[in-house]
C-alpha cells in the first residue's frame, strides 16, 4: 500500500517535498510517475521501498539518495488546492492528494 503521505512547501522550489509512504509489502518504483492535470510529472528511478519506509522527491535539483529524490525543476511544481496522482509503471491509479 503505497500512499502520497504529505506534500509541504508548494509554491516554494527551495521548500517544496511530496513524501511517499509505503505501508506494506515491498514496492518497486521504477516507473511509477507523479503527476497533475496540468501535465507537470516525475517518473521515479529503480528504487525499491520496503514496508514502513519513505521517499521524499523535492522539486528543486540536488542529489538524489536512497530516501531523497530531486526533480530538478526550475520553479514550484505544485499550488494549494492542486490533485496529484501516484500511478505504477503500468499507469493505474495507486493514490491522489490534494495539496493543502
Amino acid at each position: 500500500l503505497v500512499e502520497i503521505a504529505q506534500a509541504l512547501g508548494s509554491g516554494n522550489l527551495a521548500a517544496e517535498v511530496v513524501i511517499v509512504r509505503n505501508r506494506g509489502g515491498i514496492a518497486n518504483l521504477e516507473g511509477w510517475t507523479l503527476s497533475d492535470a496540468e501535465d507537470h510529472s516525475f517518473t521515479f528511478p529503480g528504487l525499491i521501498l520496503f514496508t514502513d519506509a519513505q521517499v521524499r522527491l523535492h522539486s528543486a535539483a540536488g542529489d538524489p539518495t536512497p530516501t531523497d529524490l530531486y526533480w530538478g525543476r526550475e520553479s514550484a511544481a505544485w499550488k494549494g488546492g492542486t490533485l496529484i496522482t501516484l500511478r505504477d509503471a503500468s499507469g493505474n491509479v495507486v493514490d491522489t492528494y490534494i495539496v493543502p
